[in-house]
């Protein structure tokens, strides 16, 4: 009677020698792929079901502790990747999958079988000098490894620096993440660093286009009679703004002054309409 076994029982079953083994790993992974075996959630092969099996390909999402989740477009519930499973992926990656049959819970298990496209190049973290190398320590707390930086791919980097770093090797099995620094944000105590952090780490724009810098140039100064067209000119009015002096958006203010009319004081607030400049 056939007794389901992982992968190491068979190898022993069979006698394969360790440097035969990964032969034996991509047999084993053929077989699953063409649906003559089917490996449970807890890694043992058995009997499949003769169908080959389509490959579901989702997003991996990571988590610190190296375990994670696959992601289908169309599916309402994610897969549960265990931390065995990973099998290299990084957070962001477009993988294909293999469900497991026998899953226990509510979340069906699946093992990632290939990594398709790698979903994130560039990481911001802290920089930790070591010897004569270093290592960049992820702000996303998604990210389980620190990433390993050569000593000439540092560009000079101290510890306690944030850094930008551009990954050149994403690492597989006890092997960390390799990459190079290709910005240094500053100190992580320096005032705006944290700001600078998030906006690396988001890719969130941080310079204006050229498109934009080239219409604020040609935004006219001069009110002209079409912008005074339906509006009623308080230019002669005193305004105050309350902002600092090194403030550059001075887009309120107030006045104050006494209606003779009302016989009471009136106090205007003034708000400045940028969308007659920006269309």
């Amino acid at each position: 009677m056939y007794v389901p076994m992982k992968e190491k029982e068979l190898a022993i079953l069979l006698q394969v020698q360790e440097s035969d083994r990964p032969e034996l790993k991509r047999l084993l992974e053929e077989l699953v792929s063409e649906g003559r075996l089917d490996r449970t959630a807890r890694g043992k092969y058995v009997k499949g079901s003769g169908r080959k099996k389509a490959p579901l390909t989702g997003t991996f999402i990571s988590n610190a502790k190296g375990f994670g989740f696959v992601e289908i477009e169309g599916w309402e519930q994610d897969l549960f990747i265990p931390k065995e499973m990973v099998n290299g992926a990084f957070h962001k990656d477009t993988v294909e999958v293999e469900v497991l049959s026998e899953s226990g819970g509510r979340r069906r298990e699946a093992r990632i079988v290939r990594i398709v496209e790698h979903g994130m190049n560039r990481i911001v973290g802290t920089y930790e000098k070591v010897s004569k190398f270093g290592f960049v320590r992820p702000d996303n707390a998604k990210l389980a490894d620190d990433i390993f930086v050569p000593d000439e791919r540092s560009k000079g980097a101290v510890t306690g620096h944030k850094v930008v770093v551009e990954i050149t090797e994403y690492g597989k099995g006890n092997k960390s993440p390799e990459g190079k620094v290709v910005e240094i944000l500053g100190h992580a105590n320096d005032p705006g660093v944290d700001i600078m952090s998030i906006v690396k780490g988001y890719e969130l724009p941080c310079e204006f286009s050229e498109k934009l810098l080239h219409q604020a140039e040609r935004v006219a100064k001069p009110v002209s009679e079409a912008d005074m067209a339906g509006r009623k000119d308080l230019r002669e009015m005193l305004c105050v703004t309350i902002d600092g002096e090194d403030a550059k958006d001075l887009d309120d203010a107030v006045s104050i002054g006494y209606d003779e009319a009302l016989e009471q004081y009136r106090r205007v607030v003034h708000i400045a309409y940028v969308r007659n400049y920006v269309q």
